[in-house]
């Protein structure tokens, strides 16, 4: 049965929905919302009123930022927004900033992105919003956008930058009528193939999950936590270095395998307890559908696929040897079309609610999900080095992850630099063990 998107109206697809479920439990368990920062520096200090001006009346003109879920007859959800125009600056679009005087506050990007997450993360109703920051005492200034995961994947949140910064810079942004009112069809033909291809992805899901799933506690009154970041950025002479290691290690154009197996024995430490000895790692990752040769500007929602990884804690201590197993697992994946089948099964899985989606994933999991959240993002689609008339000097993700595990590890690249972001809820793990890991990460990567 195929049901046409219509004016003002966008069928979610599988990934949309799996990310709603995890954005419930996310608020359920921490009362946060599932959403990611990107902050920008710039060497120069552009007016920021016209910065705010500029982003209110760049994002007005997408009606999709103003809607909501909704279910249709099919039990399809749905995007559902208004054409019409707001008589002021809707709620969903958020400015903001500071201008702090000398010893009054600092423009560490880090802190300054962590401080703005935590207090976007729990306010209600918004779906993007930017926030600009300076110093009187310096030229400098950071740019944090924040973005509501419900509506933007990081791909979808680079184009959106880039475009915005185009508007900045005096240029007129070449918008489709499909970026501006997203649709798509329901995609509710070929069930029964879906419910094959659903069984399918459980079944190679299970056997991953074999053993039992390596975690770390989540610490009790998670709601009254903060979300802590921390990053290490290597110069463009390590990045260029730990690709040359990886593609030697686990082959040409292999990085995410080699990053992975890097990431875990960062982690191993944490995880390596006599309780956990036959634990296994399973370890969760996104990436994007579209390959980078072919792949089509998209502004909203998530077009994402997904991957699954599975080893024993212990094989963590052998990185280059756990480089070529995680290759091996996803050449697999990629040869029994792994990610396309969990995407057929998820369009079938959309028909549950997303709290109750959350229920099954839960118990389907075992309550773990993942030991740890892992992404690898490569280079932006944001590619302007200038953004009116100031030089981009770092462009960086930071994500909100979902708890469980409440734990992860991002890397994003940018002029050639290599950028590792670890977050976490404050307790999942201590200031100095997230500092070690990111220590850990950096000599590992390097070495």
């Amino acid at each position: 049965m195929r049901i046409p998107s219509s004016p003002h109206k966008r069928y979610l697809n599988g990934a949309d929905w799996c990310l709603r479920a995890l954005a419930v439990g996310t608020k359920k368990r921490t009362g946060r919302r599932l959403v990611f920062a990107v902050s920008v520096c710039l060497e120069g200090a552009p007016d920021p009123e016209q910065l705010k001006r500029t982003f209110i009346l760049f994002s007005q003109q997408f009606p999709v930022l103003r809607g909501s879920d909704a279910r249709c007859w099919c039990l399809a959800p749905y995007w559902k927004y208004s054409a019409s125009l707001p008589p002021r600056v809707p709620e969903e679009i958020r400015v903001g900033g500071a201008v702090f005087a000398q010893g009054e506050g600092s423009l560490d990007p880090v802190k300054v992105v962590e401080e703005t997450m935590n207090r976007y993360s729990a306010i209600p109703g918004w779906r993007i919003a930017l926030e600009v920051f300076k110093t009187q005492s310096s030229s400098n200034c950071v740019l944090v956008f924040l973005f509501d995961h419900a509506l933007f994947d990081a791909k979808g949140a680079d184009s959106f930058i880039h475009l915005f910064f185009q508007k900045v810079n005096g240029e007129q942004p070449q918008l489709s009528e499909a970026e501006i009112a997203p649709r798509a069809d329901a995609q509710l033909e070929n069930w029964g193939k879906r419910f094959k291809d659903g069984q399918q992805a459980n079944r190679c899901i299970l056997k991953l999950m074999n053993e039992q799933t390596a975690y770390l506690p989540l610490p009790p009154e998670l709601t009254t936590r903060p979300i802590r970041l921390y990053e290490h950025c290597f110069t463009p002479e390590e990045a260029k270095r730990i690709q040359e290691r990886a593609f030697a290690v686990a082959g040409y154009l292999m990085f995410a395998p080699y990053a992975l197996a890097t990431a875990a024995s960062a982690f191993h430490p944490l995880f390596n307890r006599p309780a956990m000895a036959d634990f296994d790692f399973v370890i969760s990752t996104s990436t994007d559908k579209q390959r980078a040769a072919t792949r089509k500007r998209h502004l909203f929602f998530n077009d994402l696929s997904f991957l699954f990884f599975q080893f024993p804690v212990k094989a963590a201590v052998q990185r280059d040897a756990l480089a070529g197993l995680l290759r091996d697992q996803l050449v697999q994946q990629a040869r029994d079309g792994l990610p396309a089948i969990l995407e057929e099964g998820n369009l079938l899985m959309r028909i549950f609610p997303a709290k109750w989606l959350w229920a099954f994933l839960m118990k389907f999991y075992r309550n773990r999900m993942s030991s740890f959240a892992f992404t690898s993002l490569g280079e932006p689609q944001m590619t302007l080095s200038e953004v009116a008339g100031y030089r981009v000097m770092d462009y960086t993700h930071f994500p909100v992850i979902p708890t469980p595990p409440g734990l992860g590890l991002i890397l994003c690249q940018h002029a050639g630099k290599l950028h590792a972001v670890l977050s976490c809820f404050e307790g999942v793990i201590s200031d100095e063990e997230a500092k070690a890991v990111l220590a850990r990460f950096r000599e590992q990567a390097l070495a």
